[in-house]
């Protein structure tokens, strides 16, 4: 289900970098930039200093289980970790927003207007992950008719994210496999809940 992604722990090592590799549209030189958080960057090729721009089409949440992968893919298993959490937290988002902006539409508003009250009501939610999590369970909730039975310590890889994250603890390379395979498969489970309203949101 994500865009392009890929899980392939076992892949040819990279160089440990959170770059994101590149081709020059004029020269096809091959090169690597880093990643901007808005996903647009404006660029010069250091080979015939043409300019040009490249938009990352990937959500939040892929661009950061992509670089989980990747610090994995280079030996560095905790960092892995705090980037797999992270794209656990912001899937979680996207299925809130995808399934209230489905909701906006049934009724008839106007994607802008939708989007609006969305980022107000947001901006009450996003410093804290608790609210963030009992908003999600709630809309998960009216949206499927079932209860997320998956927002469970043991679901969400809880308790080895919080060793790993807030007690210092040093993971092993399987450790972080498995845990990553326990987040991809959950993330793929609702982005199937989701459906077309995924792309919806996309769009």
């Amino acid at each position: 289900m994500f865009g392009g992604l890929l899980y392939t722990p076992r892949a040819t090592r990279h160089t440990p970098t959170m770059n994101i590799p590149t081709t020059c549209p004029r020269c096809q030189h091959a090169f690597q930039t880093e990643y901007l958080d808005s996903g647009i960057h404006e660029l010069t090729c250091p080979a015939c200093q043409g300019r040009f721009a490249l938009f990352i089409r990937k959500h939040r949440f892929e661009t950061l289980f992509d670089l989980g992968t990747r610090a994995l893919l280079d030996g560095y298993a905790r960092e892995a970790v705090v980037n797999f959490a992270a794209a656990l937290e912001r899937c979680l988002e996207f299925y809130l927003r995808s399934a209230l902006l489905e909701r906006f539409a049934a009724q008839g508003h106007t994607l802008e207007d939708a989007a609006g009250e969305l980022e107000a009501t947001w901006k009450l939610l996003v410093s804290q992950s608790e609210r963030q999590l009992g908003a999600f369970a709630a809309v998960y909730l009216s949206r499927q008719g079932r209860a997320p039975d998956f927002l469970t310590p043991q679901g969400l890889g809880a308790e080895f994210r919080n060793r790993v994250i807030h007690r210092g603890y040093l993971p092993r390379e399987q450790e972080v496999q498995d845990y990553a395979a326990g987040l991809f498969a959950l993330m793929n489970r609702l982005l199937e809940d989701l459906g077309d309203a995924a792309l919806q949101a996309t769009l």
